[in-house]
């Protein structure tokens, strides 16, 4: 996705999972991506967010232009904490868009960097019995320092896009015991995942649009994961959303844009497993800011 806009986007995230419950996940990021500066495109008349007529309406969509091929890069910083386990991981990213036609365009991207990956040994519980184990050698935080890799494609155009990814493209063994135990029970996996998206967009009138869009993911260790998205939009200020996740829950969302280049994302999420006797919903918040955003372009063209 980097440069994928004609601005440059810096963003943060705070995810609360499964409320209530002791050492629930909890995710944490920030990032900023853009296109190179001779990339820039400046060819387009600037939108005014309150005009009378929708600047995104009918006319433009009908006159949509792919960019011209281009280079974008950005940085992301990610932190997951579950229990004891945190990883922190620091990634520099490289994309490359190629336009293919007047109305769609192809990115290839790659991300690398490193993640250090944490256990917490003191807020780990083995039982009155046996209140230690031999495979954790010491007390404290154990850290592990690993590659990361990640791998993209994104067919976008006016109307639908296309989304192929990997995650963890490496894949690393990963044990805490210092080699002082050798046993397939002790030793961990850093797997990759992959990652499939769609999505059309409908006008349904000169300033309503809705899109709907589904993500399948494909994790070995986890049966085939299948959400369905739907996301409506009023002009390019205001929008609701919903997702059912098969077999694990649904959330809500909504969002704003701002005429401060400032826009706002909220989602709560429902759990539909049995945790959902024990733990409250999942919480996330999004902040978005866009940087050098000459053609006021408050709501991404290519990327809903």
């Amino acid at each position: 996705m980097a440069g994928i806009e004609n601005y440059w986007d810096a963003r943060t995230s705070y995810r609360n999972q499964w409320t209530g419950i002791p050492g629930a996940p909890i995710t944490l990021y920030a990032s900023i991506q853009g296109p190179l500066r001779g990339d820039l495109i400046e060819d387009e008349s600037p939108v005014t967010l309150h005009e009378t007529n929708n600047p995104r309406g009918y006319s433009y969509w009908e006159n949509y232009t792919s960019a011209p091929s281009h280079t974008g890069i950005g940085f992301t910083v990610i932190n997951d904490r579950t229990g004891p386990l945190s990883n922190l991981s620091a990634l520099a990213t490289m994309a490359y868009h190629i336009k293919l036609s007047t109305k769609s365009a192809l990115s290839l991207g790659v991300s690398a960097g490193v993640q250090e990956i944490s256990l917490n040994s003191q807020n780990l519980y083995f039982g009155t019995a046996n209140p230690t184990d031999p495979s954790v050698y010491t007390n404290g935080d154990l850290n592990k320092i690993k590659p990361a890799m990640n791998v993209g494609l994104w067919y976008y155009s006016s109307q639908y896009f296309l989304g192929l990814s990997a995650q963890q493209i490496i894949p690393q063994t990963l044990s805490f015991n210092g080699g002082l135990i050798q046993s397939n029970a002790n030793s961990g996996k850093l797997i990759p995942n992959l990652f499939f998206q769609a999505g059309y967009k409908i006008l349904l009138s000169e300033n309503y649009s809705v899109l709907p869009s589904c993500t399948i993911r494909d994790i070995s260790t986890l049966p085939l994961g299948f959400d369905i998205n739907t996301k409506m939009q009023f002009r390019d200020i205001f929008w609701i959303g919903g997702t059912y996740r098969y077999n694990s829950g649904y959330a809500l969302m909504v969002g704003f844009n701002t005429r401060l280049n400032i826009n706002l994302g909220y989602s709560y999420d429902f759990t539909l497993s049995p945790l959902n006797s024990v733990a409250g919903g999942t919480h996330e918040i999004q902040i978005g800011y866009l940087i050098r955003n000459h053609l006021h372009d408050h709501c991404p063209r290519n990327l809903w």
